[in-house]
């Protein structure tokens, strides 16, 4: 397992996701949380097997890997842990954070944890998700307008214990810029051939059509 040294910084995020692929959109809400948090560093941690996506098989484990080295090696504030693929099986972001705080070590500072606004739907569903958002900073990143965030939250007030509830929401970025990049829509860019660059770093495209990932194959 590799384990980055970014990881004991004071001031870290994790960032989860199958990043299959890993896009602009990912790259925009990490760059975002990093500036606007004023954080060390972000942790990409590619999960294994999404519990929300259980219904498709994601694309293999050192593919994905590799895509998020290649989309980060330039980004000496961005680094990949593997955690999630080594232990293999459905990826729980507790278990992740749980892992982190031991490694830590009692007395680190609290770490905080990157959330697409988009995965705000479905939130209450994560394992253990109020006494996850007590021992991580949440940091969400809009990916939408600030009324739809809004509603998204109204909603999660009426299913969260008050006190997580209250760190997610103070945990919203004040940032009126988005990215609209999902990866079901890059993936379908990619099958059909349209143009990606404005949404896959060009050495990820290079890695997919070598590799003939995502209905490539055979395309140059």
């Amino acid at each position: 397992m590799s384990e980055p040294a970014l990881l004991f910084a004071p001031r870290v995020a994790l960032y989860g996701g199958t990043f299959d692929p890993i896009h602009a959109g990912h790259l925009f809400a990490a760059r975002t949380a990093l500036e606007v948090a004023e954080l060390d560093g972000v942790v990409f941690v590619p999960a294994a097997r999404s519990p929300h996506k259980l219904d498709s098989e994601p694309t293999p484990d050192d593919h994905r890997l590799a895509m998020v080295r290649l989309a980060i090696e330039d980004e000496p504030r961005f680094a990949v842990w593997d955690v999630e693929l080594e232990r293999g099986g459905v990826s729980y972001t507790r278990e992740t954070v749980a892992r982190l705080r031991e490694r830590r070590g009692d007395g680190a500072p609290e770490p905080a944890l990157v959330i697409g606004s988009d995965n705000l739907d479905g939130l209450e569903r994560w394992r253990e998700v109020d006494d996850l958002l007590c021992v991580v900073r949440p940091l969400v990143v809009p990916r939408a307008s600030s009324e739809h965030v809004a509603q998204q939250l109204a909603f999660l007030r009426t299913l969260l214990a008050p006190v997580a509830f209250e760190r997610l929401a103070r945990g919203v970025l004040a940032t009126r810029a988005t990215h609209p990049a999902v990866a079901t829509d890059v993936r379908a860019a990619l099958a059909s051939g349209e143009d990606t660059s404005d949404w896959l770093p060009e050495r990820v495209r290079e890695h997919i059509v070598r590799h003939g990932l995502y209905g490539t194959a055979g395309r140059r």
